[in-house]
């Protein structure tokens, strides 16, 4: 439960964090000039929540006050981009003159710009499949060509919670002083092969009134374990009956590229996950990089991939003495 918890409040300090980072009187964080900036994931046909779309844009070095991104289906995609200017503090701005085709031994799919530096399979003509390669080439005008390949991590599933499932009675304790009380519940799913990283979203139906106060209803965690990652039920302490909370949980298991490529989203991370994106992170943004750039120099991203798992359950969270959690 101790391990639950720390994925439940860690992550809210963790973009507190970054702001012990030294930062240059001039430009961006960590950027030393411009950047074509170029991300995309592989996802197999039936862990796909939208159609493939690539990024193509530009990373500048200069801060700007906000980003407005738009025309992405992709939210995880969009999260990324999103949390590579929060990081960098660059500007980033779109590409709208690229080919972008995504191949495999078997087809070639030329992805369609839709606007704003997005590049969509629109008539979801890709076929990705687990464990296959895949290939990704980007060609923009001045004879650049940006290219990458990646293998899909291969297939899991979650093992001790099953779909649909009513999990406990578990008996939720008080954190500290919080008029909330909390149980943790493990889940643990199986390896996904060539997968580094597990990246976990749950969305709660919040029914506490403290917690809507301070929390959106997604909280999100990330370990290089199967079995260290979960969800909190609990119950607003002026609640005399036992509570019943919905969750809707994702795990997405990326690939090596990704995992290296991956922007922490304010989640909650073990020492292990923490050192490994601090390393990154702290780093030159070229080393981190996964294209093939054909010599051009100012070219950053990444095209990886990730099998998901998905459940919805319920945890049945029984009142009592509500103790305090020991340290």
């Amino acid at each position: 439960m101790r391990i639950v918890l720390w994925f439940l409040f860690m992550g809210f300090i963790l973009d507190a964090c970054s702001c012990n980072h030294e930062k240059k009187d001039e430009g961006s964080r960590f950027l030393e000039h411009d950047y074509d900036f170029v991300l995309g994931f592989a996802v197999p046909d039936e862990d796909r929540l939208v159609l493939t779309e690539v990024f193509v844009g530009r990373i500048l070095d200069h801060p700007v006050d906000e980003l407005y991104l738009r025309g992405m289906q992709d939210s995880f995609l969009w999260e990324q981009v999103q949390r590579y200017y929060s990081w960098y503090q660059g500007e980033i701005i779109y590409h709208e003159d690229a080919e972008v085709t995504i191949s495999s031994e078997t087809q070639s799919v030329k992805l369609q710009h839709v606007g704003y530096g997005t590049y969509r399979d629109v008539n979801n003509a890709l076929h990705i499949e687990a464990l296959k390669e895949y290939m990704l080439e980007v060609k923009r005008p001045g004879n650049r060509l940006y290219t990458a390949s990646v293998i899909v991590p291969g297939d899991f599933e979650i093992l001790n919670v099953h779909e649909g499932d009513t999990v406990g009675p578990v008996l939720p304790k008080r954190l500290f002083s919080q008029p909330i009380c909390y149980s943790g519940v493990q889940l643990i799913w199986g390896v996904s092969s060539l997968a580094q990283l597990y990246r976990s979203k749950t969305f709660y139906d919040s029914g506490a009134r403290a917690l809507d106060d301070f929390f959106v209803p997604y909280v999100k965690g990330a370990s290089f374990r199967n079995d260290d990652l979960g969800v909190n039920a609990f119950y607003d302490e002026e609640n005399n009956n036992d509570t019943i909370r919905y969750f809707d949980h994702e795990i997405l298991a990326l690939d090596t590229s990704a995992s290296i490529f991956y922007q922490s989203e304010g989640l909650g991370l073990g020492p292990a996950v923490d050192s490994f994106l601090s390393y990154w992170n702290s780093g030159n943004i070229e080393k981190r990089s996964g294209l093939n750039t054909h010599g051009a120099k100012d070219v950053i991203g990444n095209f990886g991939a990730y099998n998901a798992a998905r459940i919805h359950f319920w945890v049945w969270a029984k009142k009592d003495s509500c103790g305090i959690i020991g340290p």
